[in-house]
């Protein structure tokens, strides 16, 4: 008896982490707007167009992830950048920052968590979860993308160049 009552602990607790670590129960759960964040992912952004996500998760469960430009980087991965980087316990460099810039420029629109003008400021330092935030970059951004659709902390930008 004391047996199967352990197995059956084991069983629920594998169960449960494997339904937790799935990026679709994850957005679910965490956000309770997966399929519809993923459907106005799909409806905001045409296939085939060079999208620049700070989770490429929206772009997988919108199915706008293959890009027909050649020059749109595959995939772009801030988290991974960062650690790269040094983290976020210091201001981005200007390089990186740079780095980013450049896949703004090639991007037709990009998919954010927050408003680019909405991160949080450290002395003259802009900080973001993701996009390594810069002065420069910020004022690029601003100048070069503009606002296509919003909605509970989904922000899809559409570059000018590409309208």
């Amino acid at each position: 008896m004391l047996g199967a009552l352990g197995v059956s602990v084991v069983v629920v607790i594998i169960g449960q982490l494997l339904y937790v670590t799935t990026f679709y129960s994850y957005l679910a759960r965490d956000f309770g707007v997966a399929p519809v964040d993923a459907s106005r992912v799909a409806s905001y952004i045409p296939e085939g167009a060079c999208v620049i996500y700070v989770d490429v998760g929206w772009g997988v469960i919108g199915n706008r992830l293959a890009a027909t430009n050649p020059d749109c980087p595959v995939v772009v991965d801030p988290i991974g950048m960062w650690m790269a980087h040094g983290y976020q316990n210091a201001p981005p460099t200007p390089a990186f920052s740079a780095q980013w810039e450049s896949y703004f420029k090639v991007a037709d629109d990009v998919v954010l968590y927050g408003a680019y003008n909405d991160q949080f400021k450290v002395g003259p330092h802009t900080f973001a979860s993701t996009v390594p935030w810069s002065p420069g970059l910020t004022a690029w951004f601003k100048h070069h993308y503009r606002l296509h659709f919003e909605c509970f902390g989904l922000y899809i930008y559409q570059n000018d160049a590409a309208t």
